[in-house]
């Protein structure tokens, strides 16, 4: 007799920053960072307002130039003081030429046990770089099914949101 065994878990939140992982940035533009689009995937009802949003910033190479005491403003590495889910920087803020790390954490406002984090690596340039957004439209997950001790997989299932 065959069985099989399927696990149903909590999708739990979809933390996402616009612009991918990594993107360039002009040094005399403003940077938005923008986390609008997570979400709670288990509360489809859920919307931006649901969520409690923390940024946390950090230079990628500290051998570079040191800021004040670090970090990405000259207090440290850490936490910013901004809790929402768009972020802007002024323009002329951050130096040039360096590589900043802007990391979100993303957690349900009901349980904060319920997290995620995404981030997204900035180069700022001194220059004007050429401003591409891409934005995931689907993603696929594959489900796997334990029948008799050998793990298969079953299906490629694509989610469109």
């Amino acid at each position: 007799m065959d069985y099989s065994y399927v696990k149903l878990a909590d999708p739990g939140i979809f933390a996402y920053i616009s612009g991918g992982n990594m993107r360039s940035n002009s040094w005399d533009t403003q940077l938005v960072l923008n986390a609008s689009e997570s979400r709670d995937v288990a509360n489809s009802s859920s919307n931006v307002n649901s969520l409690v949003f923390k940024w946390v910033c950090r230079q990628q190479d500290l051998s570079k130039i040191q800021i004040g005491n670090g970090g990405c403003f000259g207090k440290g590495e850490g936490l910013i003081e901004f809790i929402g889910p768009v972020f802007t920087i002024r323009a002329k803020t951050l130096y040039e030429n360096i590589i900043y790390v802007f990391t979100v954490n993303v957690r349900s406002s009901d349980d904060p046990s319920r997290n995620a984090t995404a981030s997204q690596t900035v180069i700022v340039l001194s220059g004007k770089p050429l401003n591409i957004n891409i934005r995931y439209v689907n993603f696929s997950f594959h489900l796997y099914v334990l029948k008799e001790h050998n793990l298969q997989r079953k299906t490629n299932t694509n989610i469109v949101f």
